[in-house]
């Protein structure tokens, strides 16, 4: 009798486990029909039809799923910022004195932006920018690491033209510098048989998601060559820097474009400003040298150095400079940039103070 009793309840015990699981698998079945039919009424945007707890990504999971560190996201700012009624109060009208020390971040009130290089922002326009130059006029590439070791030429137009942003469903930003990995060991072939660089290089765009792939002697970007002529008479148009050596026979102006995650590897130089005229920009700076390789883009360098960077006190300083905003950069202080707009057009202003020290 003991064992018959056990029996039964056991054969129920397995009777009800087995109508639970098929409740459970037609639930999970009607769920799964339902956010089908959904999706096909109203697209990915409908929030009914999130998966339950039990099938949710756990947190790591989703962690793995977004970028370790957004260009397109609001950054920190911890250089000092100085309004420009604040910057003349401090300085007076002939502005930043020579060879000082610290980082500066000039913020101008958006009445003064209004007319400060409203000029030259307007011939600065992506639309615009072409009229201001001959026609099939060319720009010469530098290549985007520390040492800028490699230059190619293509034209103006053809620049402008691949600025496009490459988007996926969740809305990341494409890479945008010009990568090509096989033009460095090509191209001396190449011109050896009569080809130019822009007519040997192909220029592609990589997605954001294989931005640790290529290098940043590998990717090519439009800034710091920019002392032909033309430019010179483009540049004419910009309004200097408030500082004392900021005199226009002894300076050098560089006028750069580039597209959202783009920008330059750790360097260093000597002092002088920086200005967003189109576009957002994202510093930063280390008075030591920082640990990199040359040739690891800016991009990366944020990715994965300065995310596993623990100790606040131990990372850079950083400011993102919005259209108008100006950074001082002392000598020899190490910076590197990273743009964060699909359009970002800058301009430095390289002082020459340091070589009379």
């Amino acid at each position: 009798m003991f064992k018959f009793i056990v029996m039964l309840l056991l054969s129920l015990s397995l009777i009800r486990a087995s109508r639970i699981d098929g409740k459970q698998e037609e639930g999970s079945r009607q769920h799964s029909q339902s956010c089908q039919s959904k999706d096909n009424d109203h697209g990915d945007d409908d929030k009914n039809c999130l998966l339950s707890d039990d099938h949710q990504p756990q947190k790591d999971d989703k962690a793995s799923l977004l970028p370790r560190w957004n260009p397109r996201a609001l950054h920190p700012c911890n250089i000092r910022q100085i309004t420009w009624q604040q910057f003349l109060e401090e300085f007076g009208p002939s502005g930043l004195p020579p060879m000082y020390p610290d980082p500066l971040v000039i913020i101008l009130p958006d009445e003064k932006k209004t007319k400060r290089n409203q000029k030259f922002q307007d011939l600065s326009q992506k639309d615009r920018i072409l009229d201001s130059f001959p026609l099939n006029f060319t720009v010469t590439l530098s290549s985007s690491n520390s040492f800028s070791e490699h230059r190619r030429k293509i034209p103006f137009s053809q620049y402008l033209d691949e600025l496009v942003v490459l988007k996926e469903d969740d809305g990341s930003a494409g890479d945008l510098q010009y990568y090509d990995p096989s033009f460095e060991p090509e191209l001396e072939h190449q011109q050896q048989h009569g080809q130019s660089a822009a007519q040997s290089a192909t220029i592609t765009s990589t997605h954001r998601q294989a931005s640790s792939t290529p290098l940043s002697n590998e990717t090519w970007y439009l800034f710091g060559e920019t002392y032909s002529p033309e430019w010179k008479l483009f540049l004419s148009h910009y309004e200097l820097p408030l500082c004392e050596a900021c005199l226009p026979d002894s300076v050098a102006l560089s006028f750069g474009i580039g597209d959202c995650g783009s920008g330059v590897q750790w360097h260093v130089h000597g002092p002088g400003f920086s200005e967003a005229v189109i576009g957002r920009k994202h510093w930063i700076l280390y008075q030591d040298k920082p640990d990199f390789h040359k040739d690891q883009t800016s991009l990366n360098w944020m990715e994965e150095n300065y995310m596993n960077i623990m100790n606040p006190n131990d990372r850079p300083l950083e400011c993102t400079l919005n259209p108008g905003d100006i950074i001082y950069f002392p000598n020899m202080w190490w910076h590197a940039t990273i743009n964060l707009d699909d359009y970002t057009a800058f301009v430095s202003t390289f002082t020459q103070e340091h070589l009379f020290v």
